[in-house]
């Protein structure tokens, strides 16, 4: 907690794709004391306020991993999976002297939260989507790993008129940036991506046994697996005032049993933005992405003890589970990290995390 090393006696960590901000609760101990003792930051004395109290902004780091030594090591040691600031503060005391009657619950969000609670004020019509993203970045002091672009942001508005007159947070504008350059945005510790999702998936799988490294698995068949499925894709090119779009569309085949009453269930529907394309491509762009919905989507949720290297672009895959599911790679969409302490420094470490055999490139919000 900014900077110093402090005792805990749990921590979760969700990491959570599609540009959504990844968030952590932390419980620390925490005493009142007559006199100033032991660790200031997690005390309140007479004469002392605790940081929690008195510092408006708590930076908390929480690092976890195998070192060689657990008796002796340092975050080098380590995997840090969480940087960001507190948001929410309860401390919990009781007039029973244990230690579960004294302790603190801090949570809060990753680097994207200032993005998101900051609004804009200036769009940069003028600026290219990577040049006003680093322009955003510089602002909160973030490092960048940023792709280049080359169209002003304004002709974007020019074909989405919400984006100049609504009012957005900064992370609403990267979101929408993002979308019109065919990127993605994320933030990992001190450092705003903004560019291909290919940059950041890795490409060489987990793999998880049963019997040997899965606590618990559960699997499902994706709703739209029986709906009619329909994918826009719009697009327009530089000094062209009218929007392009492309469409594919595909029938389910659903046929509701005899002597029931279940209706057709709605379409579901997707909508995707690519800058520069012609109508020829935009329709070849929406058929790839519909090739990709129709196959049989399979979702999941699987236990397993900690690993650090987990997050929404660690792929995935399964042994000994059976056909139709060893083998296939699996990608995150959220990835929840607990640790819960036993003796000070080693605990229990587990993930749990929820799953799909499609990556899309961002989160279209289909119906």
């Amino acid at each position: 907690m900014n900077g110093v090393r402090v005792p805990f006696h749990t921590w979760s960590v969700d990491l959570n794709g599609y540009g959504a901000a990844d968030s952590f609760t932390l419980d620390v101990p925490f005493r009142i004391l007559s006199e100033l003792a032991g660790t200031t930051e997690l005390a309140l004395t007479p004469d002392f306020e605790s940081d929690l109290f008195a510092n408006p902004d708590i930076l908390v780091e929480i690092y976890v991993g195998y070192p060689d030594d657990p008796s002796s090591y340092n975050t080098s040691d380590l995997t840090r999976i969480m940087y960001g600031y507190m948001d929410t503060l309860d401390v919990y005391l009781s007039a029973q002297n244990t230690t579960e009657g004294y302790y603190a619950e801090l949570q809060g969000r990753n680097q994207i939260a200032p993005f998101m609670d900051t609004d804009m004020t200036n769009k940069y019509p003028n600026l290219t989507s990577s040049a006003i993203v680093s322009t955003l970045a510089e602002q909160h002091g973030l490092s960048t790993q940023i792709t280049p672009t080359y169209t002003t942001a304004g002709t974007y508005y020019k074909n989405d008129n919400t984006s100049l007159t609504s009012s957005q947070s900064q992370w609403d504008l990267i979101m929408f940036l993002a979308n019109q350059e065919g990127f993605i945005a994320n933030v990992s510790g001190n450092t705003l991506f903004f560019g291909p999702q290919s940059k950041l998936v890795a490409s060489k799988p987990v793999v998880y046994t049963w019997g040997e490294n899965i606590y618990s698995l559960t699997l499902s068949r994706a709703p739209h697996a029986s709906r009619d499925i329909k994918v826009t894709v719009y697009s327009w090119q530089p000094g062209k005032k009218t929007r392009i779009s492309g469409t594919a569309e595909q029938p389910s085949g659903y046929i509701p049993r005899v002597g029931t009453n279940i209706n057709q269930r709605a379409a579901y529907q997707e909508t995707y933005y690519v800058p520069g394309l012609t109508k020829q491509q935009a329709t070849q762009r929406a058929e790839s992405i519909l090739q990709q919905l129709s196959m049989t989507e399979i979702t999941g949720e699987f236990t397993s003890y900690g690993n650090p290297i987990i997050n929404e672009y660690q792929p995935v895959q399964f042994k000994s589970v059976g056909k139709g599911i060893d083998g296939v790679t699996f990608w995150p969409t959220k990835a929840t990290h607990t640790f819960t302490n036993q003796n000070g420094t080693t605990g229990f470490y587990g993930i749990d995390v929820t799953f799909s055999n499609l990556l899309l490139p961002s989160d279209p919000g289909g119906d």
